[in-house]
């Protein structure tokens, strides 16, 4: 049976291009911005909807620094961020995926605190991890860039895909997983780089065991995959390249 609903992609482009019948998309998600100075006009309006402080905010700055630092991911930037989150938020968040998931997550940080960088007003852009979200086949699956069409498929070995069980449940794979992983991704890096000049493919390869020196130091240092990615994320985010976005871990 087809149908003619259109994905949420679809429609945001539909809406900012002004095309006939995009209307759908304001009715769902209310005024879309369509540029980062649109963006921080809307932000603004927002924020002086809420009343501040919290009486809960000292708990909550107080809970997000033990957990940070419980997990080495307390820099001086992030922990000055937390200090100041009265000043107003601008959150992007991912539930946690393999490997820390696709580049857009890191798009999603990048974005947010571009955002909170526009103007004067100190907004801090944070980080929530949905760990509470069950284990699904998205979360479980991922497809890189390869020679084939069809992407090479990396996997977490599991058969609990039910949504019921948190991902935070799901345990690590084990060492063989691991290795075997890392020379798959090697392997088929090697091949999209076969017709890339020697120098070129020579840097890659050097960024590529870089990124996974992270990935077996964060696995080394985890007990299950959401814990996994976070510090993935984190380690490349906050400790490698200093941005001090606060992490959110919901559990």
């Amino acid at each position: 049976m087809s149908s003619n609903l259109l994905a949420a992609h679809q429609l945001y482009s539909r809406y900012v291009k002004g095309i006939e019948g995009s209307k759908i998309a304001a009715s769902l998600w209310g005024k879309i911005p369509s540029t980062m100075g649109e963006a921080y006009i809307e932000l603004n309006k927002i924020n002086k909807d809420y009343t501040r402080p919290s009486p809960n905010l000292e708990i909550l700055k107080k809970e997000m620094k033990r957990s940070l630092k419980k997990r080495g991911l307390l820099t001086k930037k992030v922990s000055n961020n937390i200090d100041n989150l009265e000043n107003g938020v601008v959150e992007s968040g991912q539930q946690p995926m393999v490997l820390g998931g696709p580049s857009l997550i890191l798009n999603k940080m990048a974005y947010s605190k571009s955002l909170c960088g526009l103007g004067k007003d100190n907004y801090i852009p944070i980080f929530y991890i949905a760990d509470y979200d069950g284990v699904q086949a998205e979360l479980i699956n991922i497809r890189m860039p390869s020679p084939s069409s069809r992407g090479l498929l990396i996997t977490y070995p599991t058969n609990r895909v039910i949504d019921d069980v948190p991902i935070r449940k799901l345990p690590n794979p084990d060492y063989e997983w691991l290795e075997n992983t890392i020379e798959k991704i090697k392997s088929n890096y090697r091949g999209i780089l076969k017709n890339v000049n020697t120098p070129r493919a020579e840097k890659i390869l050097l960024n590529l065991d870089y990124v996974i020196s992270i990935i077996k130091h964060t696995y080394y240092s985890t007990e299950n995959v959401s814990d996994w990615s976070t510090q993935i994320l984190g380690s490349i985010v906050n400790i490698e390249n200093d941005l001090g976005i606060p992490f959110i871990i919901a559990s």
